[in-house]
């Protein structure tokens, strides 16, 4: 059953960030905006003399690779390998992420002369995350590799990187999670967070630490005269970048906001067979963006680590058959598909088992567990509870002999992994980051765990006011919500953490006529606030919120709708209160 939320009320906390009006003016002359997209540049902390590059990032401002730790030391190991032909194996991680940095490094070696490069991805729930003495010993039994690169993955392998040190195996780690229990002893950790100075790098996914070991190769074999360096150009790869940066909700600012605008723009110059199978089963037609990314391209390759083999989604990009390739890609959809099953069961569970518990005035932190419930989907289930209860929330799956794994999503306000920390005495084993980790624990100490991280909750957020919150960038007309300024909105793509999509509110909105509810769910309409009339949706309104006859304020977003063949405008409307 549903609340009715009475107009009065807001959903959400406006937040108002209001640009200094000099500044907006010298922009809007300087590059031609339109003010109101002026407002959303500056309010991103972007200065007028970065404002340019913002718009049209360049290559040519990337870092330097070898800011990063031990990058000398990875790049001399690994020519060694290249001119030994020495197996070189990559251990990966099994989601979007892990998988395009492992693809990314196969492709680049290979490319590089390695004459045997191979690859390990770990089985979530025969494996679990990471490098271990488990999954090295697989490795060996393998390939027998001189050499193991690990991407996304290896930071607190500590034990696993000695027993491969115990096999004659060297180890270089790339990753970029938080070290919570020691940093391992490899011969190069190419780590952003264990630097001991803090770098514009920091941010970086897992592909894109990867990708600046593959730009360190490159960079020093073309110094050095190497004739498969000279040939090489990198901006081939950079979908695979764009790709796992965006999946993995990394803040796209600075460099992963210029790694991932160039690879969105190589996506859609060209597309590799794999990759342009996947669009196909995706029903990617037009131009890709980094919404396609999250909600197409994203879990569907996510969708194999979740309940089958990882290994799919990497075999599918790496071939070069389309007909093969177009293969994995469909099972990669019906296996999607079959996600979203075992999803939906588990959001159904969870919320019943909330339902008759959960007090908002007293709950500051949602931990739940379920006997059989699938550790590969617990992530999203958190996920969606977030958005239901604006909690931080942790799903638990419990198996026949009693271990548990979890998965955890926060909200503002609340360091997932510092808070874990604190809890460390009932983990297994825990790490991520600030606002996704993942645990492990056992039956016996679920209890006293969900007891003591709903008090550190308690104690971090009760001051708070426990409401999603909209940063509005812009007081706007309706007659400026217009094609000019969603022309302008496209280049600010790609859009994700640290880089939103614009919201701006308008005044003194009303209705024209009676909505209309599509699919039981969502408010169709037309509203005029006299200097235009626009088209308008709620999603997701039909049962929960009513839109008064009466003026109010309205908070939204400008898209494009097709139906039919017409592309016309639209107001998405995220939340709206009274004048």
């Amino acid at each position: 059953m549903f609340l009715l939320i009475p107009m009065s009320q807001s959903e959400k906390i406006w937040k108002f960030t209001e640009a200094n009006k000099k500044e907006v003016a010298a922009l809007t002359e300087k590059l031609s905006v339109p003010a109101a997209l002026s407002e959303y540049i500056l309010n991103r902390e972007i200065t007028i003399e970065e404002a340019e590059n913002y718009l049209e990032p360049k290559l040519s401002n990337m870092g330097d690779p070898f800011e990063l730790p031990d990058m000398e030391k990875a790049v001399a190991r690994i020519k060694t390998a290249i001119e030994k032909g020495e197996c070189i194996l990559i251990h990966g991680d099994y989601d979007v992420d892990g998988i395009s940095s492992t693809t990314l490094m196969m492709l680049v070696l290979k490319a590089l002369g390695a004459a045997r490069v191979e690859h390990f991805i770990p089985l979530r729930l025969d494996d679990g995350y990471g490098l271990s003495i488990e999954t090295v010993d697989q490795c060996k039994e393998k390939c027998d590799p001189g050499l193991i690169i690990t991407v996304d993955c290896g930071t607190g392998s500590v034990e696993a990187v000695k027993h491969a040190g115990s096999l004659g195996i060297d180890v270089i780690i790339t990753d970029h999670h938080e070290a919570s229990a020691g940093v391992a002893e490899a011969l190069a950790v190419i780590n952003p967070k264990v630097s001991e100075q803090s770098t514009a790098l920091d941010m970086l996914a897992g592909v894109g630490v990867a990708f600046k070991l593959c730009h360190a190769l490159v960079k020093t074999g073309k110094e050095q005269g190497d004739e498969k360096s000279q040939c090489m150009d990198l901006r081939d790869y950079l979908y695979l970048v764009a790709m796992g940066t965006v999946a993995d909700m990394v803040p796209l600012k600075g460099e992963n906001r210029l790694l991932a605008f160039q690879g969105l723009k190589r996506m859609n110059q060209h597309r590799d067979i794999g990759f342009n199978a996947l669009c196909e089963v995706s029903g990617i037609k037009d131009k890709i963006s980094s919404h396609h990314i999250g909600f197409a391209l994203g879990p569907r390759i996510n969708a194999a680590g979740r309940l089958e083999n990882p290994a799919i989604a990497l075999e599918m990009l790496l071939m070069d058959n389309y007909q093969e390739a177009w293969e994995l890609a469909k099972h990669l959809d019906e296996t999607n598909l079959a996600r979203r099953e075992v999803e939906t069961a588990m959001v159904d569970d969870a919320i019943a088992q909330i339902k008759d518990c959960f007090d908002p005035a007293e709950d500051f932190a949602i931990v739940i567990a379920g006997e059989g419930w699938h550790p590969g989907v617990v992530g999203i289930v958190a996920s969606r509870l977030v958005q239901r209860y604006y909690r931080p929330s942790i799903v638990i799956g419990i198996d026949k002999e009693g271990k548990c794994k979890g998965s955890c999503r926060s909200i503002d306000g609340l360091d997932l992994v510092a808070s874990l920390q604190e809890c460390a005495a009932h983990l297994t084993k825990y790490g991520g980051h600030k606002m996704a980790a993942g645990l492990e624990l056992d039956k016996e100490n679920l209890d006293s765990f969900k007891a003591e991280f709903n008090a550190i909750a308690k104690l971090k957020l009760s001051n708070k006011e426990l409401k999603p919150s909209l940063k509005i960038d812009a007081c706007i007309k309706l007659s400026e919500a217009n094609e000019e300024l969603i022309q302008w909105i496209a280049k600010c793509e790609p859009f994700g953490l640290g880089n939103p999509r614009p919201i701006w509110y308008a005044k003194n909105v009303r209705r024209i006529g009676k909505p209309r509810l599509l699919k039981d769910a969502h408010l169709k309409l037309k509203v005029t606030d006299d200097t235009a009339v626009l088209d308008a949706i709620s999603f997701n309104w039909g049962n929960q919120r009513e839109w008064p006859e009466r003026p109010v304020d309205v908070a939204f977003q400008l898209s494009l709708n097709e139906f039919r063949g017409l592309t016309t405008l639209q107001m998405q409307v995220l939340d709206i209160r009274e004048m």
